[in-house]
Parts: structure tokens; sequence; C-alpha cells
């Protein structure tokens, strides 16, 4: 390996040597961002050079590799440095063009052109080129160099010429403080490179893997495309124009990454995306060339489907092009394993068009009814990893129909869902998106087609999220078994069946139900509302109703699962709700509604729990109006108890006997306080936003990593260690959670923090940086 020193015109400039971007390396992919770097960089450069000639600027490394050399004529691949070099390169071709626009003379066009572009006396391809990009990127560059640009060309290589002549066509125009001549001499003279030779013994793709290693932003993909073409020999350059090469276009580098870990997970469910190269090159390292040829082609048809997946317009059958759209719309990656398999049944001929559009009905039938009922979402994407197993091509819906209704999957029947309906805080459940795409596929149910105008349409309470006093006395003519309007306001307010679809809704507010019916009337035109607007008021029966007729569309739309037994009707327990309630602190209430959010449960089923169950400090928990309604008592202290106890910790009442607001614990804004969800025995969250968080690691990582976490938690919390949770204040999808010692001062400990994508890293106090937890060994966690 050797390794020297030379400005740009040393590297171009020889009239023997040529450069060639191997196959392995990505298309050309720098952007406006880079250009304009680039060109402040090289513009002060030519300032500088005006009062001291000699200055340079340092343009990192260039990795070469001596491939194919004959006497006279060198060619070297470029193993690092392809970005810079191809960018400098438009750089040059485009100051050769606006001298030939600019000065009647081409003497300086024709040197350039000359001395650092191509090779006057070649006439072929590609050794007339001093540098020669890879496949992708080969018809647009020689368009460039050979004086005829395709400027309706939206690539990355077209946008740099396009760019850099522009910025020398102002700078000559305008009569700058630069002249281009300055800019062509600090290009060629003053940029100056470390050149780094591998020679014929060294391995160029192991060099390529090392520079992965030490920090250059390779994907998955991109190391996956080096091993391939390292071992394919004499079958690369034909398995890269008619196979990776089309993969390459119809999918991002993000996707074809993606494609990789996909298939993998076939056989691995525990495969994180980090482990996509290591493990699928531990599959394929035996297979010889014409194996891996058949490989990369396998790979390829695969990629056809991925990009059905992500455009379902692609897709020519209707059903299952309809299929594919509903769950693109509903939003859930982690489904992405289970339909590329199922695809690819298809694909092989061993299923039908039909057969796939009835299993891709039960995925979603699957995933609305889990939303429906608010089902935790923390072992959702292992559900979903592991179901490509249980695909049987002979009746592919209803093998995942059975796998699904097994157990315990949230599979909700149409007796759950019906209760759910009415109890389940359904604006809560799921992802904005994931809501107001359901209501959109009811309304579409009741239309008979694709309904029209719901893109600006928003969720909007009937019964409003705000109980005025028109609204609680209109709730007060139907209370039923509850105590008060306000109990009512909050079992019902989030329910579905309370809530609708409207282009209105700031318009719609608070108003009482008789102004919000008049304007359902006078300007929607959505089916869901006709039902409500042939009310004549809105209160506990009439969500009742209404959740019923809800109940009914459901159960006919989305398939119910495999019936196996009895499903419990709740899964809430008392080591939950203890745990909950002892954090509400003395001098403080909630309400029913407050305490069922954190353990997301209904509310009816806290006050059954409350109502037959004896729990310390139970006192604390009250009816939304800050009453103790509740008349059964488990511990058969009267309410007047229960009022004095508030009253000897601080809480103030009315004269009218309710708890006064100011004293109403909220567990939203002290989330990252005093509460602190203990987790059970098996290492469940059991509320709030540990459990949010928790549920982010599992659909993030992989099984492993967010199972040893979840582990760690409950014995940190178990021995009286507390947990303080945030969210980064420049991106929401970064999660944090400190650890502290144990009471209210305690010291940071560590800190762990969940990225989007690039997984779970920690933090001592003393540490000035996070570390990577290994996903293979979970050292790091273990540290803690």
């Amino acid at each position: 390996m050797q390794v020297g020193k030379q400005v740009l015109r040393g590297v171009l400039g020889s009239d023997s040597t040529r450069y060639e971007i191997p196959l392995y390396q990505r298309t050309f992919d720098w952007d406006e961002v880079q250009f304009e770097k680039l060109w402040t960089d090289i513009r002060d450069l030519a300032i500088a050079r005006q009062s001291e000639p000699g200055t340079e600027h340092f343009l990192g490394t260039l990795v070469l590799h001596s491939g194919h050399n004959i006497p006279n004529d060198f060619t070297f691949l470029v193993v690092d440095g392809q970005q810079r070099l191809t960018t400098l390169t438009m750089l040059l071709a485009a100051t050769r063009d606006v001298y030939r626009e600019f000065r009647n003379e081409t003497t300086d066009a024709d040197e350039l052109a000359d001395g650092v572009l191509i090779h006057r006396y070649k006439k072929s391809h590609p050794e007339r080129f001093r540098l020669w990009p890879t496949q992708g990127d080969r018809s647009d560059f020689i368009a460039i160099m050979e004086e005829n640009p395709n400027f309706s060309s939206d690539s990355n290589l077209v946008a740099a010429y396009k760019y850099f002549r522009t910025k020398l066509s102002r700078t000559v125009s305008l009569n700058t403080d630069v002249a281009i001549d300055d800019i062509r001499s600090a290009t060629l003279d003053g940029l100056r490179f470390v050149v780094i030779t591998a020679e014929a013994q060294d391995n160029v793709y192991s060099i390529f893997e090392s520079l992965n290693n030490t920090g250059l932003k390779l994907t998955q993909g991109d190391l996956l495309r080096n091993f391939f073409f390292s071992r394919l020999g004499g079958h690369a350059e034909q398995v890269h124009s008619a196979f990776w090469f089309p993969m390459q276009e119809r999918l991002s580098r993000d996707d074809l990454a993606h494609l990789f870990w996909l298939e993998l997970t076939w056989s691995d469910t525990e495969a994180k995306k980090d482990d996509t190269f290591r493990k699928q090159v531990k599959r394929i390292e035996m297979l010889s060339p014409a194996e891996l040829r058949d490989e990369v082609k396998r790979f390829n048809q695969l990629s056809v489907l991925l990009e059905v997946m992500r455009l379902p317009s692609k897709e020519s059958d209707p059903q299952v092009r309809r299929g594919l759209q509903r769950l693109v719309d509903f939003g859930i990656e982690s489904i992405d394993p289970l339909v590329l398999a199922l695809l690819s049944l298809r694909q092989s001929g061993r299923t039908t068009n039909g057969q796939t559009a009835e299993a891709l009905a039960v995925i979603e039938s699957f995933l609305v009814r889990r939303l429906l009922v608010r089902a935790p979402h923390n072992a959702l994407s292992r559900i979903l990893m592991r179901a490509s197993k249980s695909l049987d091509a002979n009746d592919p819906a209803e093998a995942l129909r059975d796998y699904f209704s097994r157990d315990n999957k949230d599979f909700a029947s149409d007796e759950v869902v019906s209760k759910a309906v009415v109890s389940v805080n359904f604006y809560r459940s799921g992802s904005a998106r994931q809501r107001k795409t359901l209501l959109s596929w009811l309304e579409e149910e009741l239309v008979g087609n694709e309904p029209a105008g719901l893109m600006k349409a928003s969720i909007e309470h009937i019964l409003p999220q705000n109980l005025t006093p028109e609204w609680r006395q209109e709730l007060a003519k139907d209370l039923g078994d509850f105590a008060s309007p306000e109990a009512v306001h909050e079992t019902y307010v989030h329910t579905l069946a309370n809530l609708t679809l409207s282009g209105y809704n700031s318009k719609l507010s608070d108003h009482a139900f008789e102004r919000k019916r008049q304007l359902l009337i006078e300007k929607s035109n959505i089916e869901l509302n006709k039902w409500i607007v042939a009310k004549d008021e809105w209160c506990r029966k009439e969500i009742l109703d209404r959740g019923e007729y809800l109940s009914d569309l459901i159960a006919r739309t989305w398939i119910p699962p495999i019936n196996l037994g009895s499903e419990s009707d709740s899964k809430l327990d008392v080591a939950q709700l203890t745990d909950v309630i002892a954090q509400i602190p003395a001098g403080k209430w909630v309400s029913f509604g407050d305490l069922a959010e954190v353990v997301q449960s209904t509310v009816a089923d806290v006050k059954r729990l409350v109502a037959t169950t004896p729990i310390q400090f139970a006192w604390r928990v009250m009816d939304a109006n800050g009453r103790h309604e509740q008349s059964a008592r488990p511990d058969g202290l009267p309410a007047e108890e229960y009022v004095r106890r508030l009253e000897d910790e601080g809480v103030q009442f009315k004269a009218s006997g309710e708890a006064m607001k100011a004293f109403r614990w909220s567990f939203i804004a002290n989330r990252g306080d005093a509460l602190t969800p203990t987790l059970n025995a098996t290492g469940g969250a059991v509320a709030g936003p540990i459990r949010e968080f928790l549920d982010e690691a599992t659909n993030r990582l992989a099984p492993s990593v967010s199972d040893a976490l979840r582990a760690f938690l409950a014995s940190w919390i178990a021995d009286s260690g507390r947990v303080l949770l945030s969210v980064d204040p420049e991106d929401s999808d970064v999660l944090t959670a400190t650890l502290l010692n144990e009471g209210a001062s305690g010291d940071p400990i560590f800190e762990i923090r969940l990225t989007p994508t690039n997984g779970l890293w920690l933090r001592s106090h003393e540490q000035p940086s996070y570390a990577l937890v290994d996903p293979t060994t979970l050292d790091s966690l273990a540290l803690c």
C-alpha cells in the first residue's frame, strides 16, 4: 500500500491514468448541500490565493486500488472518494462550458477538456474519460463530458453540473471579487488529497468494509453489494446490469437495505437491522459465483414486491391493490416481513390473487380490532414478525386467522369490540393517522365506495372534551346508573361511539348539541353523521345506541378471530392499580378517568376493581365532579370518612361538597417527576410513560435487546430506583430514560437513549458521550 499527497491536477492530469468507480459503490448521491459547501470552500480558497498563491485546502483522502493495469495505461478503482472526485469533475466540466460560452477563443476550454476530463486521442468508452462512473450514472455522465448535457434529467450528476454552471456564469457576468480563472486555479492546484493506493495483493473489498467501520455512512445494503461483487468474478457486469441496477433504481437506499433485513427475518425473527450484513454474509459466504448470481436475481424479484408494497398503484390485481393500499394508509411498518412473504408466495405461483387479497384482509382486521380495544402495541412487532412462519400456501388467510386468534394476541371478538366501542379511550388508541383511517373506512362502508372530501376532515367529539354548563344540563337528563354528568362525560367522551369525522371541527367545538346538529345538517355530506343528526339530543342513551350501530358495522366489515374459548373482558389487575394509586401524592386527588388513562383501561373496569377490592389510598380516587359518589366500599367505610381523610391530607372542598380542582393531580403534567409506574414480575410495564417508553423500545429494537431493557428497568424499580423520562425538544422520536438514586432528590446515575433508527444508547453521568448497546452480548446493559 502506497501513501502520498497530490493536488487535483496531479490526480486527474496524467495522460496514462484513468479512474473507475467500481460496481460495489453506490451511484452519485451528493446534493445541493454538499455542492454549496464545496463551492464555498473553493471560492474562499481562490480569494486567499490572490494574496498568497501557495495556499491550499485539504479535501480528505482518496483510496485507490491498482486495478487492471497494462503498460502506459493505469486504471485505478476508486475505493473511497468517488463523491468528491465526481463532484469536482462536474465543476471542471461546467468551467469548460462557461469558458466556451463567455470567451470567443477556446484555448482555456480545450485545456480543461484535454488536460483533466478526457484523453483526446482515445475515442471509445470508457478509455476516453479520465473518470468512469458506475453504471447508473453513465448516460448522464457521457452527455456532460460530450458537452451535450441532458438538462431534463433529475439525476444528481446533472444537478451538480447545473449548480456549478450557474455559479460560474454569475461569477463571469457580475464581475465578482473572484474570477473564473481564480476558481479554476484553486480547484486544480489548491485542493490537496492524501492518496492511498492499494496494490494487487491488497483486498479492495476488505478495505471498503473497514472504511465503513471507521465512520463512513454506508448502509447494510452498501456492504452487501460490496460482498456480492467481490465474489461474482466474471458474472459481475452482467449481474449488475440485469439485476442489481434495476433493483437499485426501483428502491431507495434505505429500502434496499430494508429488503435484505426483511428476507433475513423470515428465518431469524430476532435479527436487528444492524445485523443484516453479518448474518446475510454468514448465510451466503459459501455459495459459488453462479449461486450468488441466483441470489441477486432472487433479491431483484423481491425488490419488485417491496416496490409494490410502497406504491400499491403498481399492483395489477384490483383486490390485492386495495388491500395493500389500505395497509399503507394504516401506517405500520412492522407488517413488512409478513406482507413481503405473502406476496412472495403469489410470485412463486403457490397462491392466487384471491388468496392473497383474503390474507391481506385478515391482517387488516387484526390491526383494526386491536386498535379498537386499545391493545398494547409493545408485542405487535414481534407478533407480526413471527406470523410469516405460520403462512400456509393452501389457505394463507385461514392460517393467519388461526395464528392471530391464539395466545392472547388481542384479536378482539365482536363481543369484546362491542363493549370497547362504548368504554375504551379510542381517542388515545394508536396514532392519529390510524384513528382517522379507521373512521374513514367506516365511512367508506356506509357510502359503498371511496368517500370524497375526507382529506381535510378531522376527528370531532360530539359530546365535547370540555364539559360546558349547557352540556352538563344535557347529560343530566339521562344519568342512568351514574351519579353525575361529570361521570357520564368522563366515561364516554373519548369512546368511538362519541367520535366522528368533520371538516368543521373548530366551528363545532364546544357548541351545544342542537347547534352542532344544525352545522352537520347544513355543511356536512359525511355519511357517518347522518345517524347523529337524526337524533334530537345527545345523552348517555344515544351514545350507547351509536355504539351498537357502529359495532354492527364493524362486525360486518372486519373478519373476527376464530372462537377458541372465552376471552377476558379486562386485563387490569389489583397489583397494577395499587401501584399507580400509591404514587398519588398526599393532598391530591384524581378521577377514575385519570386513573383509567394511566393504566390504559376503561373507566368501568377501574371503578369495578376499586369498588370490589380493598386498595390503600383509594380515597384519593373520586368521580370527575370531585365527589365520592360510589356507594360500594370494600373496606366498609362511608364516603364521609374518605372526605375526612382527604381533608386531613390538605385537600380543600367547596361548600357544595366537591373537591376543589386546584388539588386535582395530573399524571400527564407530572409524568417525569412523581409518577414512576412499577413493573410486574415478568417485566411488563403496567402504566404511563414507562410503559410507552418500553413499547417504543419493543417496536424499534430486536426482541433480545428490548427484553433485556424491560427486565433491567423492572429490576431497577424493584430496588427502589427512580426513572425520569424526557423527549428531545428537537426530535420528538428521541426518548431518554434517566435513572436516579432512591428519593426525590436522587442524583442521576445513568441515561438510556432510544433513537428512531439507530438503536439503544447508554451513558453514565461520568461519561461525555453515549455508547451503542451491543445487540449480541448486551454487555452495556449489564454494566448498568
